[in-house]
């Protein structure tokens, strides 16, 4: 994944790239919306950065919610530069109002990195929020 990662331009409502340093040493929670039928995830299979996590950022929690139901048999794949299914493996966005929890908790990012979606197919129609708890780390 990693340099292969797309960015999505014109369909986050929100994106947070720089941590405010009031917000250090809290837990932060950042709601990302995609509205694919703005700009749809056109490539299947491709990686789409949808937020910077700088370093020392703990993720400590997430949920994938779909809004809006692709209206096919299509999922999205949650994940780091590590491997695309860090947080959540093939989880289906054809059911509107539903809530999945993120598999994988408190993972520690030493150095900055992204966290990834990853469609399973081109998608357009589809809205959903990727929400992530996160607790950016002060050393000082």
């Amino acid at each position: 994944m990693g340099a292969a990662a797309l960015t999505l331009t014109g369909i986050l409502k929100r994106n947070l790239h720089v941590m405010p340093q009031h917000m250090e040493n809290k837990v932060v929670t950042v709601p990302i919306y995609i509205d694919t039928t703005l700009t749809g995830l056109a490539l299947s299979a491709a990686a789409y950065k949808i937020l910077h996590l700088e370093a020392d950022t703990l993720v400590v929690g997430g949920w994938l919610v779909t809004d809006v139901a692709e209206g096919a048999v299509e999922t999205i794949t949650i994940g780091d530069s590590a491997a695309a299914n860090t947080f959540l493996t093939t989880t289906s966005v054809n059911t509107n109002d539903t809530a999945t929890a993120f598999t994988t908790l408190m993972k520690y990012f030493a150095a900055a990195d992204e966290i990834q979606i990853t469609p399973s197919a081109a998608q357009g129609t589809s809205k959903f929020w990727v929400i992530v708890q996160l607790l950016k780390l002060n050393k000082s």
